[in-house]
C-alpha cells in the first residue's frame, strides 16, 4: 500500500482522498437516513427509505441534466456542420471570383 501511495502524484493523492471522503459521506448519509417514508409520486405511492428516495432523485436529476447537455451538443454539432458548409461555399465562391479576375487580367495583358 505504501508503494502505491508513493507512486501517486500530488493531484492523484488529493483526488483519492476526496473520493474516499465523499464515499464515507454518502455511506453516513444513507445510514443516518434509513427510516422509511411514504413517497407520493404523481400516480403512485410507495414506502422506501428516505436516503434511497433522495439518491434516486439526485440520479434522476443527473440523468435529466445529461440528456439536456447531450441535446445541446447535438444542436451545436448540427450548427457546426451548417457553418462548415457555408464556409466551403464561400471559399469556393472566392476561389471562382479570383480565377475570373486572373482570367480577365490575362485576357487584358494579351490584348
Amino acid at each position: 500500500m505504501k508503494n502505491y501511495w508513493k507512486s501517486l502524484s500530488y493531484a492523484e493523492k488529493i483526488r483519492l482522498v476526496i473520493s474516499v471522503l465523499t464515499g464515507l459521506f454518502i455511506f453516513l448519509f444513507i445510514v443516518l437516513n434509513w427510516n422509511e417514508q411514504e413517497i407520493d409520486f404523481i400516480f403512485l405511492k410507495s414506502r422506501m427509505p428516505l436516503s434511497i428516495a433522495i439518491i434516486l432523485s439526485i440520479g434522476a436529476g443527473y440523468l435529466l441534466a445529461l440528456l439536456m447537455s447531450y441535446r445541446r451538443g447535438v444542436k451545436k454539432e448540427i450548427e457546426y456542420k451548417i457553418l462548415k458548409e457555408k464556409v466551403k461555399k464561400l471559399e469556393l465562391d472566392s476561389s471562382n471570383q479570383k480565377q475570373e479576375v486572373d482570367q480577365k487580367d490575362t485576357d487584358e495583358n494579351l490584348s
